[in-house]
């Protein structure tokens, strides 16, 4: 997809989820904050992204983006 696409933000944020879920926080980290480049209101990216990094500037996106605040 990113080769046909390469601001596809969903598959970036994919591949990043991938790359933490399989121990490499640098590559998974990278893929993710492509992914909020393209799209900043992307929550799921900024959780995973605190998750990781543990950087608060990603819990104000989680805060005002998340599904959590949408209820």
């Amino acid at each position: 997809v990113l080769k046909e696409q390469p601001r596809n933000y969903e598959a970036l944020a994919s591949l990043g989820a991938i790359s933490l879920s399989q121990g490499d926080t640098k590559q998974g980290a990278e893929l993710l904050r492509k992914s909020l480049e393209v799209q900043p209101a992307h929550w799921v990216a900024c959780k995973l992204l605190l998750e990781a990094t543990k950087e608060e500037k990603y819990a104000a996106c989680v805060n005002r983006y998340g599904n959590e605040t949408k209820n």
